[in-house]
């Protein structure tokens, strides 16, 4: 069964477009079917990491990016800039995974893209409406030190019916010591209703900015030099632990394996173009 995985969260900040950005690696380099979206418009993390390049050294204008080897860019916000592209991307034949990943304040979001006005209920019709056209949906929310966080995966545990499944992403990048308050209290709830708890490895500070700055895919930075051969080094192994967490959820993503070992690898982006609306330089 194909998939619909959305990075979502109350808040932003807290690690959603890094984890998407890690996982749409993981499942280029393994050979998956995996078309990427995404639907924040402002921030393009996503798009900006794996948009398509024609020959010039342009970004290929959004109407033409191809999800199944670039990334399309929409706006959940607004529907004459593509809001709609979260349901009807599932609606394309030959992808595995729909990786979409959001804005913050998704529960606005989906009572609009449903027209249902109780949020509970419109994300309860989201997931039958999935399955539906035998589609699987996987929430993924990542954690932070931040107590909304704790509370937007747990209520998507409470209120997103089966076959749903619900991640809670601790995001390491806070340090251990930052789920104190997570493992005494919401996680035990967030468990009982169904959740699955993983991790995203830390990444060294200066090594993501440089990621960040260089606007280039973490599996061509691993083998790139136009990186240190520290942050290579830091990059390879962070890819291999993130690989670590998500391998043993393959099913859950309708995966038969992940690759077992090794650094990501991939082609390098060529430098980020601003594209401004309707797909010009």
């Amino acid at each position: 069964m194909p998939s619909i995985v959305l990075l979502v969260g109350d808040k932003g900040g807290i690690g959603k477009s890094t984890w998407a950005r890690a996982f749409a690696d993981l499942c280029r380099a393994s050979g998956v079917k995996v078309g990427l979206f995404d639907g924040d418009w402002s921030c393009r993390s996503l798009f900006r990491m794996f948009c398509e390049w024609s020959p010039d050294g342009t970004v290929i204008p959004l109407e033409r990016q191809n999800p199944r080897t670039g990334c399309v860019l929409y706006d959940l916000r607004h529907r004459d800039l593509g809001r709609d592209l979260l349901l009807d991307s599932m609606g394309l034949r030959g992808i595995d995974i729909f990786l979409h990943d959001l804005p913050s304040g998704f529960r606005s979001d989906l009572v609009n893209v449903m027209g249902i006005p109780q949020v509970g209920r419109a994300i309860a019709e989201f997931v039958r409406s999935c399955q539906g056209i035998g589609v699987r949906p996987v929430f993924v929310a990542p954690l932070t030190a931040n107590w909304t966080t704790h509370q937007t995966a747990v209520w998507l545990a409470e209120n997103a019916p089966a076959p749903a499944a619900v991640l809670a992403v601790r995001n390491e990048q806070y340090g251990e010591s930052a789920f104190a308050v997570w493992r005494s209290g919401d996680r035990e709830r967030f468990l009982q209703a169904g959740g699955i708890e993983i991790a995203m490895p830390n990444l060294e500070a200066q090594t993501f900015l440089n990621s960040d700055v260089l606007a280039s895919r973490f599996s061509a930075l691993a083998g790139s030099d136009k990186v240190s051969m520290a942050d290579r080094m830091r990059i390879g192994s962070w890819l291999r632990r993130f690989a670590d967490e998500v391998r043993p959820l393959a099913s859950v993503f309708g995966v038969e394996r992940w690759p077992s070992s090794g650094p990501l690898a991939g082609g390098e982006a060529p430098p980020v173009v601003e594209v401004a609306a309707g797909g010009q330089r």
